[in-house]
This record gives C-alpha cells, structure tokens and sequence, in this order.
C-alpha cells in the first residue's frame, strides 16, 4: 500500500514538473527581444546615474574665491553660444576636451530625467516622447553636430543665452562644474521674438595645463521633448 501510495505521489511530481518546463518555455518565447544598449549609451547613461544633480549648500553650488578662474569658464562657456549660434563646428570643438562628452536629457516637471533630443523617440512613463537619445563624443564628432555649411562671422537670428551662472572650482583648481540657466532665443523674419527652448545645463570642466578651461562632460536638460534628424545614441548622424 504504502510502495502504491509513493508511486502515484511520484507521478503527480513528475506531471507538475513536466507542465512547470512548458509553462517557463512558452513564456520564454513569449517574452519580447529588445535590443541591448550600445557599450557606448550604457557607459553614458552610468555617467549620468553618477552626476545626476543632487540638492546642493551654496559651498556646493558655487565659489566664492578662484575668481579667475570662475571668470575664465563664464568666458569659455560664452564663446560655446557665440560658436554654435555661427555654425562654427572647429571653434565649439575647440572648447571641450578630446574625449568629452555632450548627453541630451529632458525633464518632466522635475520628476524623472530621460535621453531626448534626437532621431526617432523613445518610450517614458508619460507615453511616447518626440527625440530619441542624443550623444556626442568627442571634438570630431563636436565638430560635426555644431558645424553648418555656411559659418557665419557673428551669430544668426537663434541666441543660446545662460544667466544665472553658478561655478564651483575645486579646491585644487583642476576642476569645476557649471551649473546654469538653458535659454534659446529666436527672431523670425516677422520680429517677433520667441524661446525656443529652456531647461538647465550642468557642464563638467578640466583645467588644461596647454589650453586653460575645457568642457570634458556637458548635460543639457531640456525642459520639453524635441528631437531633431543630426545625432542619434551613437552620435551625428550625416545630412541627407
């Protein structure tokens, strides 16, 4: 009685198990494949995990000694809007290091941050958003994004303009982090004067003992969703 009783048990076991692998089989096949991210976006997104701006002291956020220092990043970061409103691809290059970093985000009245900013879009919590991801990497491909076939010797009709500039140098003066207003202004052929765009940057510099102050990680958070068809995750994409 008890060998019949441990056989059925055994049985029932075995049915369970059996119907267990069909079951993990059919939901594995069920399961759809997304593509895994580029070495490249996953290192950039880590950057950012890293960086993500945190509520900060005014000893954090901004200095009040090194002021030549301060001067001298308000003035490179200066000519960064003076460049890239002249489609001057060489001069905004010239302004980062070789291997810096130029990340797109947005933010959704301050809850979550995303990768925004260029080709395609891209699934949030909030729906579908206008403007996958957004990176450039190094001057070359600087030089590429900002670069326009007609470079002009002062700014066109669109300003990037960034009050409210808060530096904070590091006490050994190798580093420091900008943190500033976005704002681009843009008048038309009617001029009326409009923002086309607002949101915060927080730039990350390197003191070059050959070039002075050079920006080695730029993230621009823009405060709406809106792609463009010049870069993609793996940087500009070549006009058409």
């Amino acid at each position: 009685m008890l060998r019949k009783l441990l056989y059925k048990s055994a049985c029932v076991l075995a049915v369970f198990v059996v119907a267990g692998i069909v079951i993990v089989r059919v939901h594995a096949r069920q399961e759809p494949q997304q593509a895994a991210p580029s070495a490249a976006a996953s290192a950039a997104a880590e950057a950012w995990a890293r960086d993500q701006p945190k509520i900060m002291t005014k000893q954090q956020l901004f200095s009040q000694d090194h002021t030549a220092d301060v001067l001298a990043i308000e003035q490179v970061w200066a000519a960064y809007g003076f460049f890239i409103d002249s489609g001057n691809g060489s001069g905004a290059a010239s302004l980062y290091t070789d291997d810096a970093v130029i990340q797109h985000f947005w933010k959704d009245r301050d809850v979550t941050y995303q990768p925004h900013g260029g080709a395609g879009s891209f699934p949030t919590e909030y729906g579908t958003n206008r403007g996958g991801p957004c990176i450039v990497r190094g001057r070359k491909q600087i030089e590429a994004y900002y670069g326009r076939p007609a470079v002009r010797p002062q700014p066109g009709w669109g300003h990037h303009t960034s009050p409210n500039m808060l530096v904070k140098v590091s006490d050994d003066g190798k580093t420091a982090v900008l943190s500033t207003t976005l704002l681009v202004f843009a008048m038309n052929e009617k001029g009326v004067a409009t923002i086309g765009e607002s949101g915060n940057y927080r730039n990350f510099f390197v003191k070059s003992p050959t070039e002075g102050w050079l920006i080695a990680k730029q993230y621009n958070m823009s405060e709406h969703p809106r792609g463009n068809e010049r870069c993609d995750a793996d940087g500009p994409i070549a006009a058409k």
